[in-house]
């Protein structure tokens, strides 16, 4: 029996939990208890024991710690050194944690932000020595190439830029029912402690904890 408030384990006859001190109701259970159940009946292809496994989305989770405060560190000057106060952020996971973290979600790579302010600069530059040239009529010859040499540039920035856009957002249209695909396997797959594999109960099919995104992958590449 569990308690339904911290989720201690606790002695059937229990009147109160021993961590929180919460009344125990009768009959109560979490869903601790019900995901130690549904993981002891899911037998290993390997070893055919089910005192070993577990679901790698708990152990992602359980295994993986935020990280926040601070430290002092020792920065070295002329006059000898002094503490610095350094902020602490991030998180720590274990290394078997990081090699069944899921597939990572499509994301869009962005145009380059350089390359596009500088062809947005040159179309203003050019639209400035318009408005100049306009206002010295006998100078708008020499002005005339640089004004379309800066719009040109800005043009074909903007261009380039709705170009990249739309190639990106079909290339996530298309990686996106891929990736929900793979995260509905990846949701189904346990790890085997003692055989150090990770394996879907339902396929039977395994893999190392390293090529545990390859393998999330695999089903929907040997339909296609």
């Amino acid at each position: 029996m569990y308690c339904a408030n911290c989720g201690q384990e606790l002695n059937n006859d229990a009147r109160f939990c021993s961590k929180c001190g919460s009344k125990v109701q009768e009959g109560a259970q979490t869903e601790r208890q019900d995901d130690k159940q549904e993981q002891s009946s899911i037998h290993c292809p390997v070893c055919n024991r089910t005192d070993k496994t577990e679901k790698i989305s708990v152990i992602v989770s359980k295994d993986t710690h935020k990280l926040s405060g601070i430290s002092q560190e020792w920065v070295s000057d002329k006059d000898g050194g002094f503490w610095r106060t350094v902020p602490i952020s991030g998180k720590q996971m274990s290394e078997l944690a990081r090699n069944l973290t899921p597939p990572p979600q499509p994301q869009a790579i962005s145009y380059s932000w350089l390359d596009y302010s500088g062809r947005i600069i040159a179309l203003v530059m050019g639209f400035i020595l318009l408005i100049v040239g306009l206002s010295d009529l006998d100078a708008f010859i020499v002005y005339v190439p640089c004004i379309l040499i800066c719009a040109i540039s800005g043009i074909l920035g903007i261009m380039a830029k709705t170009k990249h856009d739309n190639k990106e957002q079909a290339r996530i249209d298309e990686e996106e029912p891929l990736w929900k695909s793979a995260m509905e396997v990846w949701n189904r797959l346990y790890f085997c402690y003692r055989d150090d594999i990770v394996f879907d109960p339902d396929t039977k099919s395994s893999c190392q904890p390293q090529d545990v995104r390859n393998f999330c992958y695999r089903p929907i590449s040997q339909a296609t």
